[in-house]
């Protein structure tokens, strides 16, 4: 059985004003899309911020205790980022910053010694909607987040 198009004369396909039409469409969305940049979650900012800073805590307390030496990680004076020694400073994402506390005290530095211990303390990173906590052991160096690390602040 043959089947036969209903129009042999017609051609197949789409024409040249059809193809414009749907492009600029497509145009127009990619445009809105982007133009409203990469959607970004306050409570991922900070739990990534956290994620960073508890990464670099447990290599200063590796390194520490592999060069037999203190390391220290520091934060920086507007809070935006840290650094461990010497290296390059890791900066946390846009709007989240940080404070050091030692029991009440306030500092910018957290001290890892060659025996695993250090000086202790609590990194406290926050924006405008979301807070966490990344709790260094100043007698074994453990190195861990808060049961409630990240909380929604209304």
């Amino acid at each position: 059985m043959r089947h036969e198009r209903p129009n042999p004369a017609a051609p197949g396909g789409f024409t040249l004003i059809e193809t414009i039409v749907v492009l600029v469409v497509l145009g127009l969305m990619a445009g809105l899309i982007l133009s409203r940049g990469p959607m970004r979650s306050p409570v991922v900012d900070v739990r990534a911020a956290a994620t960073d800073v508890m990464e670099a805590m447990r290599v200063a307390r590796a390194r520490a205790i592999a060069a037999d030496r203190p390391v220290a990680l520091t934060l920086a004076k507007d809070a935006t980022a840290f650094r461990l020694d010497d290296d390059k400073p890791a900066a946390f994402p846009r709007g989240v910053t940080a404070k050091l506390r030692f029991g009440r005290a306030h500092a910018r530095a957290l001290l890892f010694l060659p025996d695993g211990s250090g000086s202790g303390g609590t990194v406290v990173l926050a924006n405008a909607r979301a807070r966490a906590e990344v709790t260094a052991n100043w007698l074994t160096g453990r190195i861990a987040v808060t049961d409630k690390a990240v909380t929604e602040t209304p």
